[in-house]
Parts: structure tokens; sequence; C-alpha cells
């Protein structure tokens, strides 16, 4: 798995790009449900708030939504969107990117590395200079169970830190395609 020399970057973003400093929203355990001051709008700022627990709560989701409470990491993300749909769509596909020593088994780990986990695309460390100044990226992971949908708006070509090459774009697609498309198993 090879990254792009920062002399051959496209002026765009692509799909295998690795950006820095992106919001990848995690469902909370408990689901809990925001209500504004005043009903029929989303809250404003100085608003003050209810939280009400969407289980107990029996108007939660009456009106088919509703603003719930979440948590949100700013990550290191990898661009799973094709190329062609990030320009033309709304929402950009991203996974976090994290680094190996997060798993605590060292034959899971090097499952990982060798890219025999099918929700895990291994990505080797690397060094960078840039807009960000220096960064390092030890060895790590896209955590492709953890697909968060973006706007495309919250993702400016200045957060990227570094784009695979085309034999590795062509290889993450291969790892897409069998995480997401893998034969079932028999009935």
């Amino acid at each position: 798995m090879e990254y792009r020399p920062r002399r051959k970057w496209r002026p765009y973003l692509q799909q295998g790009d690795l950006l820095m400093g992106v919001p990848v929203v995690e469902w909370p355990p408990v689901l809990f449900v925001l209500r504004g001051a005043q009903a029929g709008r989303p809250p404003q700022p100085g608003d003050i708030l209810e939280v009400l627990d969407a289980a107990t709560s029996p108007d939660a989701f009456a009106d088919g939504e509703d603003l719930i409470v979440a948590n949100a990491l700013l990550s290191t993300v990898l661009l799973v969107s094709s190329t062609c749909d990030i320009e033309h769509r709304e929402k950009i596909l991203v996974v976090p990117v994290l680094p190996i020593d997060v798993i605590d088994n060292a034959a899971r780990a090097e499952a990982t590395r060798q890219d025999k986990v099918y929700h895990r695309f291994f990505m080797p460390g690397f060094r960078s200079t840039g807009p960000h100044g220096d960064v390092v990226l030890p060895d790590s992971f896209a955590e492709l169970a953890l697909l968060n949908s973006v706007p495309r708006d919250r993702i400016p070509l200045a957060l990227r830190i570094n784009s695979l090459t085309e034999r590795a774009r062509n290889l993450l697609k291969a790892k897409l395609t069998t995480f997401l498309a893998r034969p079932e198993p028999a009935e």
C-alpha cells in the first residue's frame, strides 16, 4: 500500500484521501432526544433544551424525525466515496482511521496488518510535512464498519494530509467490495 508524493496530489478531493480533523459521529449507548424552547423549530443558540430518553418518551420521533444527542470525535478519516460522487453529492462517506495499537489482541492486530480482517483496511504509517506542520500517522487501519456520512462543506481540501496511489485506491475498492458484498452463509 502506497501514498502519493505531495507533488502528485490532485487539486480536488478524491477517494482514498486521508483527512485530519473531521467530526465522526458515534451512536451513544442510550438515545436521547433534544427539544427546544419552541415547538416546530430547531433549537437555537441560547435556548434551554430538554433532554428526553427516546425509549421512554412517548412523543420521541412522533413526526418521524428528532434531534438526538450523539458523540462526535475529531478524527483522521479515509474518504471512501467514489471520486465522481464527491463533487455532486451533499454528503461524503468517510471512515475513521485508528492506530493499530488500539487492537489489544496481537493475533488480531497481525491479521489486520495482513488485510485479513473484512472490516479493516490496513494503512502503513507515514510522516508528512505540509500545511498542518509535521504529521505522523503510525501504522493504522481504516475501520470500514464505522462508515459516516459528512456534509461535503465540512471537508475542505485543506484538511487533506495524504492521498492513496491509484494502486492503493484499487486495493481499497476491493476491500470495500469484500466488506459490503461478501457472500452470506448458506441457509
